[in-house]
């Protein structure tokens, strides 16, 4: 009886002593987790103080070209960024450029404002932006968010009617232009191609097409560019 009665006093007495150990336990890890609350916080908040003062900057080379050839034509269309080539002069997008022929380098995204952007529709067709940081530039009725600089280097731009004089068409035919297999679906003035970057030219006429069933004739330009899908894909032709 008197080893029952203390064996059960003995269970009391641990219980106790683990119920004691706890409740110390729990009073030192309080603090530390209060602490360490603290800390999380102050360090949460130097983060968003360093965060707000960070500048998104896109980034355009080579791979942006890879980008492209996946696009659709009407993503193609709405692409909110330019180029400024050879002083500051207007192209609309770099489809006409090999990217892949220009250094990481020589890239530049436009940070300093003001800024005149030259030969827009013509060699005297010019604008002065001031700062966009607030509001996109229009340029012929398209919303433009980011331009960028190519630097050392050089560019003989040619545009779609220059093209399409020397595919002999008159001024008054209207045509379909395609640039390595995306249509270009408005503003077409603003689309240049660097001449030495031309692949092939191919001209086709609607009424060519036996499933069309056009009154109006209209021509077909395609261009290829000498990007290295475009000359894979010619070579692969040839042979």
């Amino acid at each position: 009886m008197y080893n029952i009665i203390t064996m059960k006093m003995y269970k009391y007495e641990f219980k106790i002593e683990k119920i004691f150990f706890c409740i110390c336990l729990l009073g030192l890890c309080n603090p530390l987790y209060s602490q360490t609350s603290k800390d999380s916080k102050l360090e949460d908040s130097i983060l968003q103080e360093k965060i707000s003062h960070l500048t998104i900057v896109p980034h355009m080379g080579s791979d942006d070209q890879n980008l492209i050839e996946l696009m659709s034509d009407s993503a193609f269309a709405e692409r909110n960024s330019a180029i400024l080539v050879n002083d500051n002069e207007f192209v609309k997008n770099p489809i006409g450029i090999d990217m892949n022929s220009i250094d990481k380098e020589d890239w530049e995204f436009v940070q300093d404002y003001p800024i005149v952007i030259r030969k827009i529709n013509n060699p005297y067709d010019s604008i002065v932006v001031e700062n966009h940081n607030s509001h996109p530039v229009v340029i012929n009725g398209q919303k433009y968010s980011f331009f960028y600089k190519i630097k050392n280097k050089k560019f003989e731009l040619i545009t779609m009617d220059d093209i399409k004089q020397n595919l002999g068409l008159k001024k008054q035919d209207d045509c379909m232009f395609i640039i390595n297999g995306l249509i270009l679906l408005k503003d077409v003035p603003s689309y240049k191609i660097d001449k030495s970057n031309i692949l092939r030219i191919d001209l086709l006429k609607s009424k060519d097409i036996e499933y069309i069933r056009a009154s109006k004739n209209i021509y077909i330009i395609k261009i290829l560019t000498r990007w290295k899908s475009n000359l894979e894909r010619d070579f692969s032709r040839l042979r």
